[in-house]
């Protein structure tokens, strides 16, 4: 599997006023807008409207003055997608040691075929989605630095084909998770020892490619296998049960061996982070992690990104 993609970039935000009020509490209300002193060590929550800020300790490298407003949506890009205010957070130039999380709940739930994505505003104009959690009516993603923060409505991914692929071309840019591998000619790699046998395997992915503007990439995530293999009765005429086939497996199997054996299992997590540049090469698009270029032919229908690669025929399907 090709590593695809982006560390999020340093945006600017707002200032600080300088004729803010201090409320008694250690909170100031500037004449828009909250600014809140948050100790380094201690960390803690800022709150604008219907978002809130949860900075946790260690996340800041001094004591810093954290201010927040929101920001008129019909002035922002795509402003159809927003739902409620856009938000701006400072000081300019901040960036969290350790990721923040930002929740913002408007009170009502994604429109049917609809999910919320908490997405931030990068120098070309475009939204890139973070990885977003909804529980409830409320969205939540984590923020590693400050520029204008909106929660958009988007499209749920449809049902998707992980083996089916047709170029389209497209803007790759965008923070992504995968949906899923389709690796040409897979090989059961039980098949020798008994040719009818049966063996499906899926990926689950935790993590994000984050595909900046810029040309550059990053990505961190960690990837569980997880596997189920029959084996008909065929294949079992030396055995009085399934026990053989767990040990070759290394997983767990049930079943009648005159019948079948049913086994299944999850190989162990592997994390795996890099980054690279990246660009367009014609109809195609390249990743370079250094060492050396991966060129693939791709397709970005809306929220899904499907690439094929050049080089082994491997496609891989991800969603905002």
């Amino acid at each position: 599997m090709r590593p695809w993609i982006l560390t999020l970039l340093l945006a600017g935000a707002c200032s600080p006023d300088e004729n803010a009020t201090d409320d008694g509490g250690g909170q100031t209300t500037p004449d828009e807008g909250v600014s809140v002193l948050i100790v380094a060590a201690d960390g803690g929550t800022v709150t604008v409207d219907d978002a809130t800020l949860d900075i946790p300790p260690g996340a800041l490298a001094v004591d810093t003055t954290i201010t927040g407003d929101t920001v008129d949506a019909s002035g922002l890009p795509d402003s159809a997608t927003i739902v409620g205010d856009g938000y701006d957070f400072g000081p300019d130039g901040l960036q969290f040691l350790i990721p923040a999380t930002l929740t913002i709940d408007e009170g009502s739930a994604p429109a049917t075929g609809k999910t919320y994505v908490v997405s931030w505003l990068d120098s070309t104009g475009a939204w890139i989605d973070l990885a977003t959690t909804i529980t409830g009516t409320a969205a939540s993603a984590p923020v590693e630095h400050f520029t204008a923060l909106a929660l958009r409505s988007v499209d749920l991914p449809p049902d998707v084909d992980v083996c089916e692929f047709t170029a389209c071309q497209g803007d790759v840019v965008g923070s992504w998770h995968l949906l899923g591998i389709c690796i040409p000619d897979f090989q059961n790699p039980f098949e020798q020892i008994c040719p009818t046998s049966t063996y499906e395997a899926t990926f689950d992915q935790d993590g994000t490619y984050d595909i900046l503007a810029g040309g550059t990439y990053a990505y961190d995530t960690t990837t569980t296998i997880s596997y189920t293999a029959t084996f008909p009765a065929a294949c079992n005429t030396e055995f009085s049960t399934c026990d053989f086939w767990a040990t070759v497996t290394m997983g767990k199997c049930t079943g009648d061996p005159t019948v079948e054996c049913d086994c299944s299992g999850t190989y162990p997590s592997e994390p795996s982070q890099g980054s690279g540049t990246w660009d367009y090469d014609g109809d195609q698009v390249w990743f370079d992690d250094g060492g050396g270029r991966d060129y693939s032919d791709y397709c970005r229908d809306g929220s899904l990104l499907k690439g094929k690669s050049v080089d082994d025929g491997i496609i891989t399907t991800l969603s905002l």
